[in-house]
């Protein structure tokens, strides 16, 4: 099912976007999150929760939209929480590696307007053009 939306998001979404929905701020919290699906099958996930995310940074960058991305603190390796905005990720699942992916993509769309923010277990990237 993801993988079938996947394929189809990026044909269509760029046109909704901004043509119908013209939104100020897009928040992306989609992924495939069941850590035994994204370990039996990687590639899917991946595509999921890195593809989709950079193809979403992407439009919203050149769209001029606020693009919001919900990341997770699997993206570290749990030695010395709390964390803070310049501790170095270090996933220890593939899971976390498919987050830090989405973090990447982000960071690489809009490079200059993007800051990594902690809050409680999560890591709230903001992206804006």
């Amino acid at each position: 099912m993801y993988f079938n939306w996947f394929l189809n998001l990026k044909k269509n979404l760029y046109i909704i976007i901004l043509l119908f929905a013209q939104p100020d701020v897009i928040i992306h919290s989609a992924a495939e999150k069941r850590v035994e699906n994204v370990e039996n099958d990687f590639k899917k996930a991946e595509q999921l929760n890195v593809g989709a995310t950079s193809y979403l940074a992407e439009v919203c960058a050149k769209s001029n939209i606020l693009f919001i991305y919900i990341s997770t603190d699997y993206v570290f390796d749990g030695t010395k929480p709390p964390y803070k905005i310049d501790d170095t990720p270090n996933p220890l699942n593939k899971y976390g590696l498919t987050k830090l992916g989405g973090e990447q993509a982000t960071l690489k769309a809009s490079p200059s307007k993007t800051f990594l923010s902690p809050i409680s277990k999560s890591i709230l990237i903001r992206s804006w053009s």
